[in-house]
């Protein structure tokens, strides 16, 4: 199902939101925590959607993590139901 410019524009907020916390001197228990809120935030509008948003921000956290494209570390932790 193709996203709503409504949804898009949701998950453009929610990934640059996550850019401009891991670029921060903030704990990083207090990013996951925080990261947490932001899936809850995009699961409770779209409950259907769930391990797709699921997949979509473990991308971006590894690719903020893991700028340089390398073997992937990341694709096999966001599991099989992850198709991209």
């Amino acid at each position: 199902m193709p996203a709503t410019a409504h949804q898009q524009a949701e998950f453009q907020f929610a990934r640059e939101s996550l850019a401009r916390l891991w670029r921060s001197e903030v704990r990083l228990a207090e990013r996951w925590a925080r990261y947490d809120l932001i899936r809850e935030h995009l699961v409770q509008q779209w409950p259907a959607e769930a391990t797709r948003i699921d997949c979509m921000m473990l991308d971006w956290v590894c690719a903020l993590r893991h700028p340089e494209p390398a073997a992937d570390p990341c694709s096999a932790r966001a599991g099989p139901n992850c198709a991209k």
